[in-house]
């Protein structure tokens, strides 16, 4: 009686070691989904540096074909 209550607590405790793995991986994986997606302030920074970059190329080019 002791060896298949021993046994039944095994199985239980090992069911409920896997799960917690299961849900610690699923977990990590949507952590890591979440922060691919997010945007900082230094991607904002970039982009709009690279946004006024484009607009000076873009009045210089202009005005050299204008000729002024």
């Amino acid at each position: 009686m002791r060896a298949a209550n021993r046994g039944n607590a095994l199985t239980v405790v090992l069911v409920l070691l896997v799960f917690g793995i299961a849900l610690s991986f699923a977990g990590y994986h949507y952590r890591q989904h979440q922060q691919a997606k997010q945007i900082t302030w230094q991607d904002v920074n970039v982009t709009l540096q690279n946004v006024e970059d484009a607009k000076q190329d873009l009045f210089r080019s202009m005005n050299a074909k204008s000729g002024s």
